[in-house]
């Protein structure tokens, strides 16, 4: 008996109804999703807004970061200067003051030294007006050649005093009898080191008072290192509660040593002070030096 033959067919129909039902299911699916797909533009410009929005803001935070520091800024200088005029105001509240004049008598300083005399009285009173309490030393100096002299002397003090009418009186006596050296010796460089070392071991005021040495010369020294040295210890010294500085002023004459500038400004910066050019009137350049905080 022979058998039936039986044929393989790959498109059958239940293979059609499951590609047909297959893709019926894409279509419905793809309709469906087809806004969403139709919104991706939207989406994207909507991101790049969200991103424009976030950098304005960053811009915004970074401004007021500045304005923020600018002001802060502002502040610290308002601080600032607030400490400065305090400290100025404190600075110019009346104080008790002691100041040695430490002068050149040497024959150079002639016309700057009849110019001290005349105007002594004035520079007194201007302190009078004020300071609380002014007491005033005055170390005269010549240059050491001249000491074999029996009129002459290499230093001549007067003591620190209060200043009264009659310590006024001593001090203008004293003063006035000074006379510049007759001696017009070649030896520029003069004895200020020995005249600074005994005006800074004067009987200085302990306690709350503001000291000054003020030197007065048209030369340098014999010794600049030394004369350095003794400004740096002088206003250094804890003698004084508010300051202790040598101040220097260069008095221009004719015969001017020309390493005294040099010299001077050494001395009034390792002194703490300040260095003055006499600009001819020695009453401005005294009350400079004794006025100035």
């Amino acid at each position: 008996m022979r058998r039936p033959s039986r044929q393989l067919n790959i498109f059958s129909i239940s293979t059609l109804d499951l590609f047909a039902s297959a893709m019926g299911a894409f279509v419905i699916i793809a309709v469906i999703l087809f806004p969403y797909y139709m919104k991706n533009d939207d989406l994207v410009a909507k991101a790049r807004i969200v991103s424009a929005q976030l950098e304005e803001a960053k811009k915004t935070a970074a401004t007021m970061e500045a304005a923020r520091n600018k002001a802060e800024a502002k502040a610290a200088r308002h601080e600032a200067a607030q400490k400065k005029a305090e400290a100025e105001a404190a600075s110019l509240q009346p104080k008790d003051v002691e100041i040695v004049f430490v002068c050149d008598t040497t024959s150079s300083m002639d016309s700057h030294l009849e110019d001290i005399k005349t105007n002594l009285k004035d520079v007194v009173d201007t302190l009078k007006l004020v300071n609380k309490r002014i007491r005033i030393g005055f170390v005269a100096y010549r240059d050491e050649v001249e000491a074999s002299s029996a009129t002459s002397y290499v230093t001549k003090k007067f003591p620190i005093r209060e200043m009264n009418d009659q310590s006024f009186r001593s001090l203008s006596r004293f003063v006035d009898a000074l006379e510049a050296s007759s001696d017009k010796n070649s030896d520029k460089p003069e004895s200020v080191s020995i005249a600074l070392e005994q005006a800074s071991q004067m009987s200085w005021t302990s306690g709350n008072w503001k000291h000054i040495i003020v030197v007065i010369t048209d030369a340098s020294a014999k010794n600049e290192e030394q004369a350095w040295q003794l400004a740096s210890k002088f206003s250094n010294s804890s003698r004084s509660s508010i300051s202790s500085r040598v101040t220097s002023i260069l008095a221009r004459t004719d015969n001017m040593d020309d390493q005294a500038p040099g010299f001077l400004q050494n001395l009034a910066r390792r002194g703490d002070g300040e260095y003055i050019e006499d600009s001819g009137r020695m009453l401005n350049s005294l009350i400079r030096a004794t006025l100035s905080p």
